[in-house]
């Protein structure tokens, strides 16, 4: 008798241990310290894309809207030519697009420059290996303004007279690496660039209004907004070229390589 009440103690005292240790596992599953996982408040929203201009464009709000929205917001755009195209072409505005390539431009400019530890080549190597080409591509272009279409002020390279810029036209000129200057209407506005192999380079010329006579003007431009702003001129007249040793004006399909 005695020995069946001690089996009854001890297999009582056994399912006392199991279910405290099936409460004790329960719980230590369900703790965030057992699965590792914390609690978060609010994920971090993904920064503002191509696809999502388009939408907010699509949806009608205003061109001032959408720019104040990219201004405010973190970005991460495609600003290469063919993306710059399906957005022109999905019906979104100029100066929204414009907005866009200069967010990109400054995203770009904040990030340190990544660099491989077992690269030995230079930027004049790199550029050069990749597209083929040896010199430095320098589109000149001028948009066109019908109050001053019977202007064509004179472009000259390293001070020598290569071309007249004519209303609505664009030209390219290849130049060996290293410095080069360019002007128009020599001396009157110009810059000086450092240039490389098979990099491509922008200069909108523009002329200003003035009393007597306008007054043309040189502009250096980012490569995504000039690349944009000759998509649909034409190549420059053979007539306003003055040395077709180094200017070529190419096709329409070939300008933006």
């Amino acid at each position: 008798m005695q020995r069946t009440l001690s089996l009854m103690k001890l297999a009582s005292l056994l399912c006392l241990i199991l279910i405290a240790t099936s409460m004790s596992y329960t719980v230590g599953a369900a703790s965030p310290k057992a699965t590792g996982k914390q609690p978060t408040a609010q994920e971090t929203p993904a920064p503002l894309g191509n696809k999502d201009v388009i939408e907010l464009v699509k949806a009608g709000l205003s061109t001032d809207i959408v720019k104040t929205k990219i201004k405010t917001s973190k970005t991460n755009f495609d600003t290469s030519v063919p993306a710059l195209q399906e957005l022109k072409a999905a019906g979104v505005p100029d100066d929204v697009i414009l907005a866009m390539v200069q967010a990109q431009t400054e995203n770009s400019a904040s990030k340190p420059a990544e660099v491989s530890p077992a690269s030995t080549s230079s930027p004049e190597t790199t550029a050069a290996s990749a597209t083929g080409e040896t010199k430095a591509l320098v589109y000149v272009y001028r948009k066109k303004n019908f109050g001053t279409r019977n202007m064509q002020p004179s472009v000259y390279v390293d001070g020598e007279e290569v071309a007249r810029m004519d209303d609505g036209k664009f030209f390219l000129v290849k130049l060996t690496p290293g410095k080069h200057s360019l002007e128009v209407n020599k001396g009157h506005s110009g810059a000086q660039i450092d240039m490389k192999a098979g990099e491509l380079y922008y200069f909108r010329i523009d002329i200003k209004p003035g009393f007597l006579k306008g007054r043309s003007e040189v502009t250096y431009m980012q490569k995504e907004q000039g690349s944009l702003e000759i998509q649909k001129m034409n190549p420059l007249e053979e007539k306003w070229i003055k040395d077709k040793s180094k200017v070529s004006a190419e096709s329409q399909a070939s300008k933006t390589q």
